[in-house]
């Protein structure tokens, strides 16, 4: 694989050495891995971060007051991304889609995306089941194009790496130990995508038994793309593998970075949405990383 950054900008959030020290990723040690792209959310307001990330989620109004913040403990700088009643529980989301220009639809002037990779971000969250947490890649071209409906030939089916989408999606007993992950080859929005069902492989339902996943964690997908469209995508908190699976079709193309955080409400039950009085749910992110051979 050779990994190539797509787009790529705005030098001030580019950081040379490794964020959060300067060891390589165990995932990746010795491997001819070159850091590309990084942020460490050294941010002090909606509008300076809105300079160089999308802060309006898909299919909703702009982020509220409280939805996107800037938190300081310790040494570490971080952002909060926050949903909950105030928001009727719709994502709070970031982009690397980077900011919009009007248009009839989200259009981006210098989006960054890249095809192949190492990401990795540290990431903690709200240890409750209505929180759903997640670390995704997603189309560029899709991203492009929402709202509206561009099939192939003219754009390519929704490819979409989830490294961490740990929201509850049956009815057993949440845990702190709960993870999900998936790559899917055409994301479908409430139903198929240019009519063709999505396919998707899971890199675990089980639990990562005792450990807290709620806390703070460093969370890390490596995505292998080869040019004759062969590829593979394998997931890991804290360095430690959670599983892999092969790459789609639709995989090689490239991918925006996203964060969000939205209430898990009819995944716990069949129509819930969570009670009156439930407490926010926040998704904490002290630094990400973009690192290609």
């Amino acid at each position: 694989m050779r990994g190539r950054r797509v787009l790529g900008w705005a030098a001030s959030v580019v950081i040379l050495a490794a964020v959060g020290g300067c060891a390589e990723p165990a995932p990746i040690e010795g491997r001819g891995y070159t850091q590309v792209w990084a942020d460490q959310f050294n941010y002090t307001s909606q509008a300076q971060m809105g300079q160089e990330w999308e802060l309006n989620a898909p299919f909703t109004g702009p982020p509220d007051a409280s939805s996107i913040t800037f938190r300081t403990e310790g040494d570490a700088r971080y952002v909060r991304l926050l949903t909950g009643e105030f928001r009727d529980w719709e994502w709070s989301y970031i982009s690397t889609a980077g900011p919009r220009r009007a248009s009839p639809e989200p259009n981006y002037t210098a989006p960054r995306a890249w095809e192949g990779g190492y990401f990795e971000a540290r990431i903690r969250y709200s240890p409750n089941q209505w929180a759903w947490p997640s670390f995704w890649l997603f189309s560029r071209a899709k991203t492009e194009n929402w709202p509206n409906v561009v099939c192939p030939p003219w754009a390519p089916l929704n490819s979409e790496f989830d490294i961490l989408d740990s929201g509850r999606f049956d009815t057993s007993t949440w845990t702190r130990d709960h993870y999900h992950g998936a790559i899917h080859r055409n994301t479908p929005a409430n139903g198929t995508w240019c009519g063709v069902a999505d396919q998707q492989y899971t890199f675990a339902e089980s639990r990562l038994q005792g450990m807290d996943l709620t806390q703070w964690h460093v969370w890390s997908g490596r995505w292998i793309q080869r040019w004759d469209g062969t590829g593979q995508a394998c997931t890991y908190v804290d360095g430690i593998e959670i599983g892999c699976a092969p790459t789609f079709d639709t995989t090689n193309q490239p991918m925006v970075v996203n964060f969000t955080i939205q209430g898990n409400g009819q995944r716990v039950c069949a129509g819930c949405v969570p009670p009156a009085g439930t407490p926010n749910a926040y998704m904490d992110i002290d630094w990400v990383r973009v690192m290609q051979l």
